[in-house]
């Protein structure tokens, strides 16, 4: 399986998996996931700015994990609220996750990486009917569930993020060490 990603500023990365073509995820340059609602008051947020310095800095890889922390961190707080039965805010939450998921699906592209893209689309939108039938049916066993498939892909895509961080790093201190010695 390889998964490629593209960042805004257009550099690709392309993460080696087993069994699978080749494919890209694009972060859109109309995502609403990295300006929170009501910019003026997130400015004045130190922990705003220091969220949009971490995403304006990130790598195309890193992008990925902050999209899929961020659907995470929603769908646990929908759930959250679901139990605690603050549907006001449950709503509020399920529509952060979806629109999470939703950017993780518009990302997929199918030209460089058709079975896999496919897979993760399915997925995707199967996390979102959960989420649509979370709402409607105040269940929070079915945003469990995207949760644990939240997770499981997150994971994956950390473990090649830093795995290809590790290579680049490696390759570095090699480097220096044949210069070194010379």
């Amino acid at each position: 399986m390889a998964i490629c990603s593209k960042s805004l500023q257009g550099r690709y990365v392309s993460l080696d998996f087993h069994k699978f073509s080749r494919c890209r995820f694009i972060i859109n340059d109309k995502s609403n996931l990295s300006v929170p609602r009501g910019l003026q008051m997130a400015l004045n947020n130190p922990f705003a700015q220091y969220r949009q310095v971490q995403v304006g800095t990130a790598n195309q890889g890193k992008l990925i994990l902050l999209v899929y922390e961020g659907a995470i961190r929603f769908s646990q707080q929908a759930k959250e609220k679901i139990e605690a039965g603050d549907l006001e805010s449950k709503g509020f939450y399920i529509n952060k996750a979806y629109s999470a998921i939703s950017e993780l699906r518009k990302s997929l592209n199918f030209e460089a990486g058709k079975e896999i893209a496919a897979s993760l689309e399915r997925l995707y939108l199967f996390m979102g009917r959960q989420l649509i039938m979370a709402n409607i049916k105040n269940e929070p066993k079915l945003i469990e569930l995207v949760i644990n498939l939240l997770v499981q892909l997150r994971d994956a895509w950390k473990q090649v993020v830093y795995s290809r961080q590790d290579d680049t790093h490696k390759k570095r201190e090699n480097t220096l060490r044949e210069h070194a010695h010379m």
